[in-house]
């Protein structure tokens, strides 16, 4: 992750870049308006990029019928990890905002949102 990326912040709850053995992982602000995070994760293999030192970008979202659940929770952690360490991959698991609080089309806009804070 370099310091030339679009991140706008980093959560304060979580640290700056913690590396597992699967891979390495941070959490970024991608909409500061409603305070919607997504983790970014990257595999530690050497031989993970290709001959552009470029790695394919894999967007999750985390289900829970758009009611329940985070991409915090562990066993969505653990995958968002495996998928980075067995795709050779950049994986971004995106929170988004939960019903009732939140009304459709709220979660499919916060979905854009994470698509145009990526090409940007």
């Amino acid at each position: 992750m370099s310091s030339s990326s679009p991140v706008s912040a980093v959560s304060a709850t979580a640290p700056h870049v913690v590396d597992d053995c699967l891979g390495i992982w941070k959490d970024v602000v991608y909409d500061a308006t409603h305070t919607l995070r997504l983790r970014m994760y990257r595999p530690t293999d050497g031989n993970t990029t290709t001959a552009n030192n470029k790695l394919s970008v894999l967007v999750y979202f985390h289900d829970g019928g758009f009611c329940l659940c985070s991409f915090e929770l562990p066993h969505f952690h653990t995958g968002a990890l495996r998928l980075a360490a067995e795709l050779s991959a950049l994986v971004l698991s995106a929170d988004y905002r939960l019903a009732p609080e939140h009304r459709l089309p709220a979660m499919h806009c916060d979905a854009e949102a994470v698509l145009s804070w990526l090409r940007a």
